[in-house]
């Protein structure tokens, strides 16, 4: 699958002083909505979402974003109603069929995978290579002690095919209390391996604690913002995701998805 890879990154991992940011402050201060481009996370009816991918390519268009990412789940044992690598490939052709149609959003064909209990993933890399990115997730470990947890953990991030890291470790970057990860060593492994960390912007979650987004700040591990969207009109949930890291202080700069296309699709396939 084509990717955009116009603008290099540089050694640290992050985009040039020239790559294009709608936040234009030189150091990028604290996020506004609007500074938000893109979406990287949302399901269709594909799979467990309650809408087309059409439908979700004209919500987001009114929204006046730039790209939007698909990430429907890929089918597991804990989650039989995931897609398949034949129905994957039917995806592929529809958002391709649509990348034609509207020329003025950006659609990306990402998926969410779940890893196992040694931090493996249900697909090949092979398969995973045709994805413009690939969302792991770490759900369903409750069976797992704390050092499994961490050990799974890793290696997820270290798998070079994983670009983003998602839920639930979005919701442990802002709750407070007893957490079943070391958040501290994942940050810092992230941050070596250049993995990027969900922040999921569901309006719905109280207690925010932002310690661990700003160590991810001073590490230099992007955040995304996710809605994690399962029908079109939750795709507008970015906005509070937003707002809650602007109320924190995050600066712009630090969230993958207020990027342009070419400085994302570079970031997205640099691992690979």
């Amino acid at each position: 699958m084509q990717r955009d890879h116009d603008i290099t990154l540089d050694d640290d991992g992050s985009a040039p002083e020239g790559a294009a940011w709608r936040c234009a402050d030189e150091y990028a201060g604290p996020i506004r909505p609007c500074d938000v481009r893109g979406l990287l996370h949302c399901h269709t009816a594909y799979c467990d979402g309650a809408h087309s991918l059409r439908d979700m390519v004209e919500t987001a268009r009114d929204l006046g974003l730039e790209y939007l990412g698909f990430s429907d789940k890929a089918r597991t044992t804990g989650h039989a109603e995931g897609l398949c690598a034949v129905s994957f490939v039917r995806q592929r052709e529809e958002i391709e069929a649509l990348r034609e149609e509207f020329a003025d959003i950006h659609l990306l064909h990402g998926i969410e995978v779940e890893a196992d209990a040694d931090g493996g993933l249900p697909m090949s890399d092979d398969d995973l290579a045709r994805f413009d990115y690939v969302v792991a997730t770490l759900t369903n470990s409750g069976e797992l002690g704390p050092s499994a947890r961490m050990r799974r953990a890793l290696n997820v991030i270290a798998n070079p095919y994983v670009s983003i890291l998602g839920h639930p470790v979005g919701e442990l970057m802002t709750s407070g209390g007893d957490l079943p990860l070391d958040m501290v060593a994942l940050l810092h492994a992230a941050a070596e391996a250049g993995v990027a960390l969900e922040v999921d912007a569901n309006p719905a979650h109280p207690n925010l604690c932002w310690d661990y987004c700003f160590l991810a700040q001073e590490l230099g591990v992007p955040m995304v913002i996710s809605s994690d969207a399962h029908r079109a009109a939750r795709l507008v949930d970015y906005r509070h995701g937003a707002e809650l890291i602007r109320s924190a202080g995050i600066g712009c700069r630090q969230v993958l998805n207020t990027l342009d296309v070419p400085a994302l699709g570079a970031f997205l396939g640099r691992r690979r």
